[in-house]
């Protein structure tokens, strides 16, 4: 497989599972953790948090496929 292919893969993997994990953040009522008002700072920090562990599963993901192709190559 070529590095152009595992970068296809990767970016299918990577911006779907922002949406997912963004929309998971979400669903945790953060009414007890920050003061009222801060909802635009809330939003960036969930963003920040879905991108980073979007990033770090994906990277994850990406490995063990790679690995499995050297594998079975």
């Amino acid at each position: 497989m070529t590095d152009s292919f595992y970068t296809i893969i990767y970016f299918i993997i990577f911006f779907p599972l922002i949406y997912l994990l963004y929309n998971c953040f979400k669903a945790f009522d953060y009414g007890k953790i920050l003061r009222r008002g801060k909802v635009g700072e809330l939003k960036v920090i969930l963003i920040c948090l879905s991108i980073a562990l979007s990033y770090l599963v994906s990277s994850a993901i990406m490995s063990v496929i790679e690995r499995l192709a050297k594998f079975f190559v």
